[in-house]
């Protein structure tokens, strides 16, 4: 799975299973990944005037996205 704040900012989810009904956060910035926080590594990736997150699947398919 893949989360994709433009064409040069994409994140890559590591090997894990999210259990159904549970959830995730994705931080931009750096630290360890648990079973509740996965870390993306980078200091700027959203534009602070708006943007938009897109989530795909293993497949490339488009699962949903999120704009603000």
């Amino acid at each position: 799975w893949k989360l994709s704040a433009g064409p040069r900012q994409v994140y890559t989810f590591p090997p894990f299973i999210l259990p159904a009904g549970s959830s995730v956060k994705v931080h931009t910035s750096r630290g360890t990944n648990t079973t509740s926080d996965l870390y993306w590594g980078r200091s700027a990736v959203w534009n602070n005037q708006g943007d938009t997150g897109v989530l795909y699947d293993a497949t490339g398919r488009e699962v949903t996205r999120y704009t603000y």
